[in-house]
């Protein structure tokens, strides 16, 4: 296969790749049933840590195994979607855009291949990692209520609800 067809078909695959980024975390279909108002404040505020572990397990692996330094954020409703910031087109409000066309080599350059192989593995290694990540969800979330011993005091919540307070300015 010649350069400039071998740089077409990575070029799509990266683009495929980067689309499969949409929603690759679907974090609310991963979340657990959670017993009350109690436990789910609980599970938002744990998750909440975990994902910025996320994201710094994300960064060590991209650069160890691709030399990418990336900086990862969630995007779109309920961060559903984890994607590379640096790789990002402009979007509006938060959403997930589309993959900025500078990352994709041009085909009069000689290394372009090289380097769209290297963005699709390290775009392919993002996707497996957020959507391991995602569907271990309710096994953690288990195990954390376990060894912190909440059970007792979520069980002790049932019927009762957070208290709201108006706090005028």
């Amino acid at each position: 296969m010649n350069r400039e067809k071998l740089q077409k078909v990575l070029s799509e695959e990266v683009r495929e790749e980067w689309n499969r980024l949409h929603h690759n975390a679907s974090l609310a279909h991963c979340y657990p049933e959670t017993r009350n108002d109690y436990e789910y404040s609980l599970f938002s505020d744990c998750l909440g840590d975990r994902v910025s572990q996320l994201f710094e397990y994300l960064k060590e692996e991209v650069k160890e195994e691709t030399g990418y330094n990336l900086t990862f954020y969630q995007y779109g409703r309920q961060g559903a979607t984890v994607a590379p910031s640096e790789w990002m087109a402009a979007a509006g409000g938060g959403s997930f855009g589309s993959l900025r066309d500078t990352i994709i080599g041009y085909d009069d350059d000689p290394d372009a291949a090289r380097e769209t192989a290297k963005v699709l593995r390290a775009l392919r290694l993002i996707n497996n990692i957020v959507i391991a990540y995602a569907a271990d969800i309710p096994r953690w979330w288990k195990e954390t209520k376990a060894a912190n011993g909440w059970a007792r005091k979520i069980r002790s919540m049932d019927g009762k609800k957070p208290r709201q307070v108006t706090v005028w300015r």
